[in-house]
């Protein structure tokens, strides 16, 4: 039995780790279970959770506008397009936010890296979006080249993934960086000015605007 459904067990934890399929052309990457609710929820995003509602519903909900205004078409089939997962399950195997080597010490850690890793280069998704520091590095590594500095996922604010964004977009990038509930907590007017680099920006609409012509390239839609 691997790690994570050793500590799993030993937790007498039963939330699945995963919704949809592996050959969805869009993953959704978020962090880990929230752990005072982890037994209270059916999957990760959960959508009786509230965080949920925070990170994702806005700008599905303003990128499906975008959507169908260009193609007068929304997308339908949602569990045939995103697959979704934590990178990690639980939150306790997450390293501390200035560790940049993640080896000794984080087995599960790294074992869950190594299948994320593995599953990626199976299955090829067309966009990976995150969400949030730890998750956009954890996948930066499931990408392994000479270029790919890494770096401890603290080094990940909101100006930085703001950054990170632009460029994946431009780029056509595969992987999508996003905000985690930093934008909905107490620093959440900063998050969207720092994201945004607009001292009046939303963040929501500013990511959507920019996310759903990708979306229609990944998808294909006409």
């Amino acid at each position: 039995m691997i790690l994570h459904k050793i500590y799993r067990k030993a937790d007498n934890i039963d939330m699945e780790e995963c919704i949809g399929n592996k050959d969805a052309p869009i993953w959704l990457i978020g962090d880990s279970a929230p752990k005072r609710w982890i037994n209270d929820l059916s999957h990760p995003f959960d959508r009786r959770h509230p965080a949920v509602h925070n990170i994702w519903t806005p700008i599905i909900y303003e990128t499906q506008k975008n959507i169908y205004k260009e193609k007068s078409t929304i997308i339908t089939d949602e569990e045939k397009i995103f697959f979704i997962k934590n990178a990690v399950y639980m939150d306790k195997q997450k390293p501390e936010r200035n560790k940049k080597e993640w080896g000794q010490h984080y087995e599960a850690l790294i074992e869950q890296l190594t299948n994320m890793t593995k599953d990626i280069s199976k299955y090829k998704p067309k966009m990976v979006i995150t969400f949030g520091a730890f998750a956009f590095e954890f996948i930066r590594r499931c990408y392994p080249s000479d270029a790919t500095v890494p770096y401890c996922y603290g080094h990940w604010g909101a100006e930085n993934l703001g950054e990170e964004f632009r460029k994946s977009i431009k780029n056509k990038c595969t992987v999508v960086p996003l905000l985690h509930t930093s934008i909905s907590r107490g620093k959440w007017v900063s998050a969207h000015e720092k994201f945004t680099k607009d001292k009046d920006g939303n963040y929501y609409d500013f990511v959507a605007k920019m996310l759903y012509q990708r979306i229609i390239e990944v998808l294909n839609l006409k």
